[in-house]
């Protein structure tokens, strides 16, 4: 890439690096750790031309099935896991010339998973 000119990188990070999640000390680590050498090699490739990004993929339905716990999926404001598919889809438009001026970003592919409503103790409805 480097002696063409040109390229990019889709690094696969996970909404567990960016949101910290009981249990998940180890994982979470690793997939924060991506996202920060994500954006780092994004600043230092700029230069020859390599874009580099990452896709954060959330609950993702891998079943036969289709049928993910009803616990994961209701963390997403769409109400359902995603599917691979649509983590491929947004890794080929990383990698296309459409995301010509994205760079070092980080997307999230988590039907809204990363949102986090927060009820206020201060308000009442």
């Amino acid at each position: 890439m480097i002696r063409a000119g040109s390229g990019s990188i889709v690094n696969i990070a996970s909404i567990q690096g960016a949101f910290a999640t009981r249990y998940y000390g180890d994982y979470s680590t690793a997939k924060a750790g991506l996202i920060m050498l994500t954006r780092i090699l994004a600043g230092e490739l700029a230069g020859a031309g390599i874009r580099v990004n990452a896709v954060a993929p959330g609950p993702i339905d891998l079943s036969e099935s289709g049928s993910m716990a009803p616990a994961r999926t209701s963390a997403t404001l769409l109400g359902r896991a995603g599917k691979p598919g649509e983590v491929a889809e947004a890794v080929l438009f990383l990698l296309s010339n459409r995301s010509s001026f994205i760079d070092g970003e980080i997307l999230m592919v988590d039907g809204g998973a990363g949102v986090r409503f927060r009820e206020s103790p201060h308000l009442t409805r």
